[in-house]
């Protein structure tokens, strides 16, 4: 499209853009954000409160492509960065600090991980899960060490994003860089591995590259989930060295191990 036409539906866009007819106003949000410039951002902004959810949804959408479009014009989008940062931070309400996230997408993951990674060990379930999406593509492993706590959870849907953005983060590093940490949290890696219904790959090779040394403890599982596990023990190349780390480190439930003043402590699952 020319500079001509680009202009003439901009401001087709910034007339319409409060019309009470959503029908005229959902498409002027969405030419702001083509289109749109630094003026339109701001007032883009303030639509993250507006009440229509129809209106909300095209907003993000909007103010993503701007933020984008506008990723070479240093002041332009320096301006953009700040007022979204500074519009999540002085929110209370928790549907306009999801929605700043929500667009906070867009921005590189270095900056993703300093304005949230301090948010989410304290946060309540509804953010922290929006965060650890935002975050979807670290590989900073505090960050995703943060992202495992928050698996520990009753919230399912939270407890699986958690483990899928954690397993994800180490599968698509380089393996060395990962190794030890990953052998440390091996009942959390079976446990996500379960959880995903992976192939197990990545937990074939963490357990064929393990040192017995760095194995952690020994900890019961129930049978269905042993079923699994020797599934996929048939599907993987036989490696011994595989083998002899699982059965080191997972048993039975119905096993109990440890003497600690004469009483028997189980060991227990995750």
């Amino acid at each position: 499209m020319n500079a001509i036409m680009k202009k003439l539906w901009t401001w087709q866009a910034r007339k319409k853009k409060m019309h009470k007819d959503l029908v005229l106003r959902y498409p002027a949000i969405h030419l702001l954000g083509e289109y749109g410039d630094i003026n339109d951002f701001d007032y883009l902004l303030g639509l993250l409160a507006d009440e229509s959810s129809t209106i909300r949804n095209i907003t993000l959408t909007a103010l993503k492509k701007l933020i984008v479009n506008n990723t070479n014009n240093h002041q332009n989008y320096s301006h953009m960065v700040n007022g979204i940062v500074e519009r999540f931070r002085s929110s209370n309400s928790l549907l306009k600090r999801i929605n700043a996230i929500e667009v906070m997408k867009v921005l590189p993951i270095a900056k993703r991980e300093e304005l949230l990674a301090t948010l989410l060990i304290e946060s309540a379930n509804d953010l922290k899960y929006q965060i650890i999406h935002s975050l979807g593509d670290t590989e900073n492993i505090q960050i995703l060490n943060d992202v495992l706590i928050s698996s520990d959870t009753n919230d399912l849907i939270l407890k699986r994003k958690a483990l899928e953005t954690w397993y994800n983060g180490l599968n698509k590093q380089e393996f060395e860089k990962v190794r030890t940490y990953s052998t440390e949290n091996l009942h959390y890696l079976i446990r996500a591995t379960y959880e995903l219904q992976l192939d197990g790959e990545f937990l074939n090779k963490v357990l064929s590259y393990a040192q017995k040394n760095d194995l952690p403890s020994p900890k019961a599982y129930p049978d269905f989930i042993i079923r699994y596990l020797n599934e996929l023990l048939g599907k993987w190349e036989y490696d011994p060295e595989a083998y002899r780390s699982l059965h080191a480190i997972v048993v039975p439930s119905y096993f109990t191990f440890d003497q600690e003043d004469d009483i028997e402590n189980p060991f227990v699952i995750l």
